[in-house]
């Protein structure tokens, strides 16, 4: 069975196909703010505004508020694409693609493309932890900004889902999968 290319290019389009499923839940003291598909972070995506789409600030309701809701974005609520998603997804679809010739060299690359890959998941993890420690490390200690005190009690937390960690195993597997195939190859 693992002579043939089935297990790993499967593996590899499985993996590949998971970046269309959220890798990041960002939530704001417990409360769901946005989740992030792995597709989005390696190509950017926007921030969603608090407006209305967050209920306890939906100020359209309040009586005697006739303040109009709208929804625009900004430049910076624009993230860039993060280097790490952007890699790890270029890495598994050209473990996919690789997967399909029939010969040790092609099968050793996807093998490199599937670890590369994962490693680069890893890196991502270390990556938007690091970010969302340090975005809002100076923020809350700054005596001058009026807004200082209400960011004290804001708990800003990145939580990583169960398809992100499904995605860094497939990858895993898919290189297994080419690890075994190159055993058959004389």
């Amino acid at each position: 069975m693992f002579s043939t290319k089935v297990p790993s290019a499967t593996t590899f389009f499985i993996a590949v196909l998971l970046f269309l499923l959220p890798f990041v839940d960002i939530k704001c003291s417990g409360m769901k703010l946005q989740d992030v598909k792995g597709f989005e972070l390696a190509t950017g995506f926007n921030m969603k505004n608090g407006g209305s789409d967050m209920p306890l600030f939906d100020d359209a309701n309040t009586p005697g508020v006739d303040r109009p809701i709208t929804k625009t974005t900004s430049k910076s609520d624009r993230q860039q694409p993060n280097i790490f998603a952007l890699a790890a997804l270029i890495l598994a679809v050209a473990g996919a693609g690789l997967c399909f010739a029939n010969n040790k060299m092609a099968t050793t690359g996807a093998l490199a493309a599937g670890v590369l890959s994962a490693v680069s998941l890893v890196g991502l993890y270390f990556d938007i932890k690091k970010e969302v420690k340090s975005s809002f490390a100076g923020k809350s200690g700054d005596a001058g900004n009026k807004l200082s005190d209400g960011l004290k009690d804001i708990n800003i937390t990145v939580d990583f889902t169960a398809w992100y960690y499904i995605t860094f195993f497939a990858l895993l597997a898919g290189a297994f999968f080419c690890y075994k195939r190159m055993q058959t190859f004389k």
